[in-house]
């Protein structure tokens, strides 16, 4: 694709799973079943992350208030 003067958004493009399969499929079932795969995984991966990215705010906000706790309690 380089060769043909595509732009690095395209090529970028084409390295995701989902969008190589629908610009390969030979039927429309199996590149559906492709792409829903490929979306699957990426669910997964993005629940994780929600998670992970929540369980820090929890134990940042529950830092900030034990330490203001601690605080009011020691003057």
């Amino acid at each position: 694709m380089a060769e043909r003067g595509a732009d690095a958004d395209l090529i970028a493009q084409c390295k995701q799973v989902a969008f190589a399969t629908a610009t390969t499929a030979t039927d429309a079932t199996s590149a559906a079943r492709s792409i829903s795969a490929a979306n699957n995984s990426e669910i997964g991966g993005g629940a994780v992350s929600m998670f992970l990215m929540g369980a820090g705010l929890a134990l940042v906000v529950g830092g900030v208030v034990i330490r203001r706790g601690a605080r009011h309690v020691a003057t």
